[in-house]
């Protein structure tokens, strides 16, 4: 990270102010300039942004990827089914708060559903409509 741009990310805590001096991946545009320096750099050239990689934490060669919630492979990209069996799972939701949380879960895999925001406006109309715990929502 640029000793110009420690600043910018400065946060306090009840123990006191704190800036990080590498980039954390919290920061909204963290991964894509991360991207963008392994994209412009070759692995011979990089000795000057002092990049390391952890071996313990690398593999190489992979037919299958898991990354983001998402399943990587020659055939494309996939949901993850571990994600897909927590939706299935998850219970009735009975407050606002509970179905703001399945309708975010949902939402993150909405370009594998077809005709997803025809399914989930009803849900979603809830939301505006209701400001306290509600009774009777049923699963289709």
């Amino acid at each position: 990270m640029g000793e110009k741009d420690i600043y910018k990310t400065g946060f306090r805590t009840h123990s006191g102010h704190y800036e990080f001096k590498v980039m954390p991946f919290g920061l909204t545009n963290a991964p894509a300039t991360f991207q963008s320096l392994i994209n412009h750099k070759s692995i011979g050239h990089t000795r000057k942004e002092r990049l390391f990689a952890k071996l313990s934490k690398c593999s190489f060669g992979q037919q299958k990827v898991e990354y983001l919630g998402h399943v990587i492979t020659r055939e494309g990209v996939s949901t993850d089914p571990t994600k897909i069996e927590a939706m299935t799972n998850w219970p009735v939701p009975k407050s606002v708060k509970a179905l703001r949380g399945f309708l975010g879960l949902t939402g993150y895999y909405r370009r594998f559903v077809r005709s997803y925001g025809v399914i989930s406006k009803p849900m979603t109309e809830l939301l505006k409509k209701l400001k306290k715990p509600f009774r009777n929502l049923r699963r289709p």
